[in-house]
């Protein structure tokens, strides 16, 4: 089979993974011959609005939910930590561009020195824009515009609400808008969250001035 990129690259913090997370993966995979699923916020956790579970557990779901999403082509998928970097004001354009290269040279060492990629993110395209404009990765990151097919999953499924139905027991629904290996491990994900909410930790990233 002909793939249009060799190499296709999706971020996800997985706090937690959603149905809609696999519907990009699935875009990769259609897309490319190989791809890189980067968990994101690698080195935080216990942040109880934005990333109470540890990276772990993250860990554990992406990797068994690929394989039961896509079976043995779950084979051209690396699943990587990827931890944040810290700027004084993340929102500015030139930050956007110094993270993108910091996600390029991650891709290039974890691919053994490919340069060439195909980038599938939900995030506003002008942002994506500035991420992947300045020296070093203008022409090597390609943004692929085409959504995914969502199914039966809204593409606003996100996992602010997975966290939410965690949080307050609604099993229905989060068995509705996440994989399986999330919904197993409610009750894990559950005690973590409310552990994170009785004794939060700062971002640290608010830290930076």
């Amino acid at each position: 089979m002909r793939y249009e990129y060799p190499w296709g690259i999706f971020i996800s913090r997985g706090q937690p993974k959603t149905d809609a997370h696999t519907a990009y993966e699935k875009l990769l995979l259609k897309k490319c011959e190989r791809g890189i699923i980067f968990v994101g916020s690698s080195n935080k956790s216990g942040e109880p609005d934005r990333n109470p579970f540890p990276i772990d557990i993250r860990m554990e779901m992406e990797q068994e939910s690929i394989e039961v999403s896509f079976g043995k082509d779950a084979k051209r998928l690396e699943v990587i930590p990827l931890p944040d970097r810290t700027f004084a004001n993340n929102d500015s354009p030139g930050n956007r561009a110094s993270w993108g290269l910091y996600v390029f040279h991650a891709a290039f060492v974890a691919t053994n020195g490919h340069n060439r990629f195909a980038y599938f993110s939900g995030e506003p395209l002008p942002i994506l824009r500035d991420y992947f404009s300045g020296e070093g990765t203008r022409g090597n990151i390609k943004v692929i515009e085409e959504e995914p097919d969502f199914g039966h999953v809204l593409p606003i499924t996100r996992s602010t609400r997975a966290r939410q139905a965690i949080e307050d027991g609604e099993w229905e629904l989060l068995s509705k808008i996440c994989p399986p290996a999330v919904y197993l491990r409610r009750l894990v994900l559950q005690e973590q969250i409310l552990t994170a909410r009785a004794n939060p930790r700062k971002d640290f990233s608010a830290l930076a001035e």
